[in-house]
């Protein structure tokens, strides 16, 4: 890997909100060749930082496995605002390249208008009774192997108790 790549690396990684921001105003052809020079796991937290419409349009500059790759990358509560601003034939198009969960998960998300609460809710969180240890809540987490800011500790009938940070 080139050092210029392994500097754009290290500042997607360390400021993807202010690298999303530089991306917002650059050309759509210009976010596609890096996206498409770079892993798509170390792109996917600056795609979800920037605004849809313009992660989109970089979307559809890309070849179909790259996006697909990329929108894989993300959760599926930050790919259905990405996926919303595009036409829907590229939409399904993707959607198909999707491993099911990721795409069934994705395809909940764009039944609701974009709007609506249920369109913004995360359809990956983790929840935990109150008698889980640390240790099995820990285990969970690594086996899920998907990046978690929190998990919820739900009360069953007493509802939501609480949020505790990863």
């Amino acid at each position: 890997m080139a050092d210029a790549d392994a500097l754009t690396l290290a500042y997607l990684h360390a400021h993807p909100q202010e690298a999303a921001q530089v991306l917002d105003t650059l050309p759509s052809a210009q976010v596609a060749a890096l996206w498409a020079e770079l892993p798509a796991r170390a792109t996917a937290p600056c795609a979800a930082a920037m605004q849809p419409g313009a992660a989109g349009r970089a979307l559809l500059a890309l070849d179909d496995a790259s996006a697909a790759a990329l929108l894989a990358a993300l959760p599926p509560v930050a790919a259905a605002p990405l996926l919303r601003a595009l036409p829907a034939a590229r939409r399904a198009a993707w959607l198909a390249r999707l491993p099911t969960r990721q795409a069934f998960a994705l395809q909940a998300l764009l039944q609701y208008p974009p709007d609506a609460v249920g369109a913004l809710t995360d359809t990956q969180a983790l929840s935990f009774g109150p008698q889980t240890t640390v240790a099995q809540a820990v285990a969970a987490l690594h086996e899920g192997g998907q990046a978690q800011d929190l998990v919820l500790v739900d009360g069953g009938a007493h509802g939501l108790l609480g949020a505790v940070p990863v």
